[in-house]
């Protein structure tokens, strides 16, 4: 990793610029590992406990701070900029697990009747 500056551990608003400016997995991963925790521990108690979900839900946060990194750049405090993303991110996690749930029960009351079962995308 590039020298970030000669305070250690830099911080997150450095770490970002890193990252968006040179692509280092180095800043990007020292971000992960700071915030990981919070973000999991929002997505899990969003989702009822549900960890599965709850993890896919943290590393879809981070696909999106990745791809966003470079308009972060003057983003005042990262940990805030999560909590708002990673409840985004659980509410369409929410909603995609309510549209499947109610497919599977269409479904399911397709079969007890003996319809055809048709996909919808």
């Amino acid at each position: 990793m590039a020298p970030v500056s000669s305070v250690w551990p830099p911080s997150d608003a450095q770490l970002i610029s890193l990252f968006s400016r040179e692509k280092s997995e180095d800043a990007f991963r020292m971000l992960v590992e700071r915030h990981a925790g919070l973000v999991y521990g929002i997505c899990r108690r969003s989702l009822a406990g549900d960890a599965k979900l709850a993890k896919d839900a943290a590393q879809a946060v981070f696909v999106v701070l990745a791809r966003k990194a470079r308009r972060l750049r003057r983003c005042r405090t990262l940990a805030s900029w999560l909590l708002k993303t990673s409840n985004l991110v659980v509410k369409a996690a929410r909603r995609e697990q309510a549209r499947r749930q109610r497919q599977e029960e269409k479904a399911a009351g397709a079969v007890a009747v003996g319809e055809p079962v048709r996909r919808t995308a």
